[in-house]
């Protein structure tokens, strides 16, 4: 059949059974029609704003020409500034996935073969997330022709679109910055969370256009915010719905029901402990404990249970402002359930965006099914979930009563969007608490200034909203008919929204150098969050397979099991120095709050007790332990040993879901992303399970380093998993007849062994370690086959996506590692400090060098490898004498910036290389006999400020633009490691090569 506009709607009914509203429908026409997305789409709180995935995805498939390339954007970014990142855009991207690939719906199918056209691989679309805590969930990256949907947060996104990713590897950076910048569609939902976002990336949109460059070889960054309240500098004729057309576009008896719904809440001053009894008219109950310091926890936990046990309501959300006050509220539940007279006959659960990933998903998994907006469950029980600013724009839930501390009226107004979601419920009850200032003037919230108190007086400066005095209707279409008419009015209700500073050409020049980076740098927090709201943040995790005496064993242990994100917990930078210092952050982070970009702190090393000891894990080759706080730079990952002591002095940042259970989750965060499986059997691991038979049989097993039967340890695999422990039953199945067992790291008699699933583990089935972009090791691999498969892939990327540049690119493959033919890099190759026989066909991929720590480094020095030598400045280096190379030119220049670029480098120098003595390098090329004597290597090294590869790389920019070049580069690199990951995999790889003689 062939596709139409007009079969939007089927699409639509056939992945959600329901037609679409009128302005999806409009919308979907007008991005058809035009080409491209309006800059602001301009509607209220549950109007389906998420639907703009589906929309974007339909107009994609719908501008796929005869040549199987798109006129729209194959990248679609869904982004908010939240850690929660909008759980149901994610869902309903796997839902869009899922149907694509299994539906039978005539229209469905034809948008997914209409996809599959567009990428390299036959899978119409890829999803993923992006967000606090991640160290790499970066397969979206490795295809740059593929469809994707990445939902993610304003640091994870707009750090990677100013070439300063907070994930990726400092060589990897400009790859995703390409990919972001470039053939992409970022939507910014609730742009008013993220005002300085917005403005920077409309900046990069307009320096990604072809005004900036003199050749646009791919499709420029669109952008495009939603929000209720759009900022005054998007033009009229920019907007969509436009004043013309916005009834019809929300005509419709759903979007009207929700926009009618009243939604009263009482206005209460939390300044003295509730009076008693505090659960209305029936019964007396028990003494309140003595009041707290914070009577606003004291009132929202009261209300709480009032709401439970006399307003029968189901589903409560108690909103706050803090992490701590969350905690304290939590905690003061906990204890009403647990009371011997009329205790709390309720399911409390707290939930904020500082919990692990993995801790966060497993709540959110078990709570979405109830509390999600549309849901016919109903809780056996009354459901309390306490929680934060995460709830504002996170997870879809919707909830028949709100208790929300008093904020800035655009946050209040996201808040109470949570409440009767759907305008289902027939009643519902809600309550705004602010507290009473002890001073005359209040002091200045962090978060919402001078908003906060300014809302308040507001609220009660309007009419009641029904009989009951102090009280405000925050339904939608009631909100909107008080506001004032001004801008210039409602603006100190609303939260403070510093300006970006402005990004100059000047400033992209600083940001698009990766390597090395300029000194001094931009901070790229400002241009996210504003200037001193970009507090930095490290990630933190537990292993139990830490011996407190034996720092020196560390390293081997993550090395072999390395981090993954769920496990990772998101802690500000300051804080967690001061924490390892010795500090208790009980008083220090009572004012965390739960958004991203908080403001900044002065910074002090609290150690007033011992030194927490560390692992800094950079990648297998640049870790270390260390007991000294100031090490630990922004987004690095710090390792400490499960000890719930130290948790202990964490308070406001981790509450772990189940107190009892261990800290240390390797490998159920393994098996939550999908990664191989493996189970570390040792007792340091284990202890929590240990009184389980099936575990204690498989610790005597694993104790005995000879004589293993392997019988034996299927049985008690076998029965583990049959046991129904959680993630150690799941992992036990999942590593019967393992391919792979290894002795764990930490020595003496009791140390254990790793168990690894049937999938294999190594760097090409787990992933690349985001830190390290080498890709010499692997399966043994010629050089003649190696160049050979990558020239394939970079033809088949380049054209899909730059049809122009198809020669350049299937040059530069075959040209790319040349530089490896030198006989000391062939010696590392092999893993030996022997040369070898110099007939053979050189390498590309060699013997994988063992793991432990700096084995890598005293094998480049037995064989007198110089420190800093890379192998594609030597490729450079003969590429230059090639025959088949463009003879001048912007096409030779991209040849050989491709060739120097390829593994991240030479953005804008070469590292220095002190080469004093390099052997002469003869090497085959397609039929070429490509050479260089020792004299000429000496002659013009690249790290030489003459060599011209910061001259070429200058040129390329001012060619190709920013983001252009670096696209350019993305689709040689990524081919790359396409070939290199599917070469890891052949198990008919070639036999090493004999050695001749010992190094020189």
């Amino acid at each position: 059949m062939k596709l139409s506009i007009d079969d939007f709607p089927a699409f639509f009914h056939a992945l959600h059974g329901q037609d679409p509203f009128p302005w999806q429908r409009m919308l979907a026409r007008r991005v058809h029609q035009s080409g491209e997305w309006p800059r602001g789409i301009d509607l209220p709180t549950a109007s389906g704003k998420t639907a703009c995935l589906d929309i974007a995805l339909f107009t994609l498939a719908l501008s796929v020409g005869d040549d199987g390339r798109p006129s729209l954007p194959r990248r679609i970014f869904f982004v908010v500034d939240r850690r929660i990142v909008v759980d149901a855009a994610h869902d309903r991207a796997r839902k869009l996935a899922r149907w694509l690939v299994n539906s039978q719906d005539a229209v469905v199918r034809d948008v997914a073969e209409r996809l599959r056209q567009v990428g390299c691989n036959n899978s119409p679309l890829h999803v993923t997330r992006q967000r606090g805590g991640v160290l790499r969930d970066d397969d979206w990256v490795l295809d740059p022709t593929q469809p994707a949907i990445i939902t993610g947060t304003v640091d994870q996104i707009g750090s990677r679109l100013l070439f300063r990713g907070y994930g990726p590897g400092r060589l990897t950076q400009s790859i995703h910055a390409a990919l972001v910048g470039a053939d992409s569609l970022i939507l910014l939902d609730e742009a008013h969370c993220a005002r300085p976002f917005m403005q920077t990336a409309d900046y990069v949109r307009r320096y990604a256009s072809d005004a900036w460059c003199k050749e646009q070889i791919i499709l420029p960054l669109r952008f495009t915010v939603l929000s209720a309240t759009l900022p005054e500098q998007i033009e009229s004729h920019e907007r969509f719905p436009g004043a013309a057309e916005r009834a019809a576009a929300l005509d419709h008896d759903i979007l009207r029901q929700r926009a009618r719904a009243s939604k009263p809440a009482a206005l209460v001053v939390a300044s003295k402990a509730p009076d008693k009894p505090r659960r209305g008219e029936h019964g007396v109950g028990e003494p309140v404990a003595p009041a707290q310091k914070d009577h606003l926890v004291r009132h929202a936990a009261d209300l709480a249970c009032k709401f439970a046990a006399d307003h029968g309501r189901r589903r409560i959300a108690v909103m706050v402002n803090r992490v701590a006050t969350a905690a304290a509220i939590h905690e003061q539940l906990l204890e009403e359930t647990k009371r011997s007279q009329e205790p709390l006959e309720a399911e409390v659960v707290l939930l904020t965006g500082r919990m692990r990933p993995i801790d966060r998903d497993t709540l959110l998994e078990r709570w979405s099914p109830t509390l999600q907006a549309g849901s016919t469950l109903e809780p056996d029980r009354p459901v309390i979930i306490v929680t934060t600013q995460c709830l504002e724009v996170g997870a879809d839930f919707d909830f028949d009563a709100l208790i929300t501390e008093c904020a800035s009226l655009d946050a209040l107004r996201q808040r109470f969007g949570r409440l009767n979601r759907f305008g289902d419920f027939d009643a519902t009850s809600a309550a705004v608490i602010h507290r009473k200032h002890k001073g005359k003037k209040p002091e200045e919230d962090p978060i919402y200034g001078e908003a906060m108190d300014a809302t308040w007086n507001w609220l009660h400066e309007q009419p009641a909203a029904v009989e009951t005095p102090h009280s405000f209707d925050f339904g939608i279409d009631a909100v909107q008919s008080r506001l004032p008419d001004d801008p210039e009015e409602i603006s100190p209700l609303l939260a403070p929204a510093p300006d970006a500073p402005t990004l100059q050409p000047a400033h992209v020049d600083l940001l698009c150098q990766t390597a090395p980076r300029p000194e001094p740098d931009l901070d790229v927090s400002m241009y996210l969050h504003g200037v001193g709201r970009g507090a930095p943040e490290a990630r933190l995790l537990f292993r139990a397979d830490l011996p407190d005496d034996k720092h020196e064993q560390w390293l081997d242990a993550v090395a072999l099991v390395p981090p993954t994100a769920p496990e990772m917990l998101a802690v500000p930078l300051h804080h967690l120095r001061r924490w390892l210092a010795g500090a208790d952050l009980g008083e220090s982070g009572a004012g965390v709050g739960d958004v991203e970009g908080q403001p900044e702190e002065d910074e002090r090393d609290n150690g007033a007790g011992a030194p927490t000891p560390f692992l800094l894990w950079r990648g297998r080759e640049r870790s270390l332990v260390s007991t000294v706080p100031r090490e630990v730079r922004p987004n690095d990952i710090v390792i400490v040993p499960d000890d719930k002591g130290c948790v202990a002095r964490l308070a406001h940042y981790f509450t772990p879901v189940d107190p009892a259970a261990p800290l240390d989750v390797a490998e159920a965060a393994r098996l939550s992303m999908g990664r191989p499986p493996l189970l570390r059997v040792t007792r340091e691991v284990l202890n929590h399970y240990s009184e389980i038979e099936a575990v204690a049989g498989l610790l005597r097993w694993a104790e005995p380093e000879l004589d293993r039967d392997d019988d034996e340890l299927d049985a008690h695999l076998e029965a583990l998993a049959l046991v129904g422990c959680g993630w150690l039953s799941e992992a036990a199945a999942a590593c019967r007849k393992p391919a792979r067992i290894e002795s764990h790291p930490t020595r003496g008699p009791t140390r254990g062994v790793v168990l690894f699933g049937r999938a294999s583990h190594d760097d090409a089935a787990d992933g690349r370690d985001a830190f390290d972009d080498a890709d010499d090791v692997g399966n043994f691999v010629t050089l003649t086959r190696h160049t050979r498969d990558v020239e394939d892939d970079a033809r088949r990327f380049a054209d899909r996506l730059t049809p122009n540049l198809v020669d350049e690119f299937a040059i530069a493959a075959r040209l790319l590692d040349a530089g490896k033919a030198d006989e000391r890099f062939q010696a590392i190759l092999h893993s030996t400090p022997f040369l070898l026989d110099p007939d053979a066909e050189p390498l590309a991929k060699g013997e994988r060098i063992p793991r432990t720590p700096g084995a890598h480094r005293r094998l480049r020095r037995q064989v007198d490898l110089p420190d800093g030598f890379r192998h594609e400045f030597l490729s450079l280096v003969l590429a230059e004498r090639f025959d088949d190379l463009p003879s001048t030119g912007d096409r030779r220049d991209l040849v050989l910036h491709l060739i120097a670029a390829h593994h991240g480098h030479a953005r804008p120098f070469a590292p220095v290389c002190i080469d004093e003595a390099p052997p002469d390098v003869v090497v085959a090329v397609n039929g070429s006999s490509l050479s260089v004597t020792a004299a000429e290597r000496r002659q013009t090294p690249a790290h030489r400020l003459d060599s011209g590869v910061p001259e070429r790389f200058w040129r390329l920019t001012r060619r190709y633009g920013w983001w252009g070049l670096a696209y350019l580069e993305a689709i040689l690199r990524l081919a790359d490691w396409r070939a290199s990951a599917r070469e890891a995999e052949d198990d008919d790889a070639p036999a090493p090569i004999p050695a001749k003689e010992p190094a020189r």
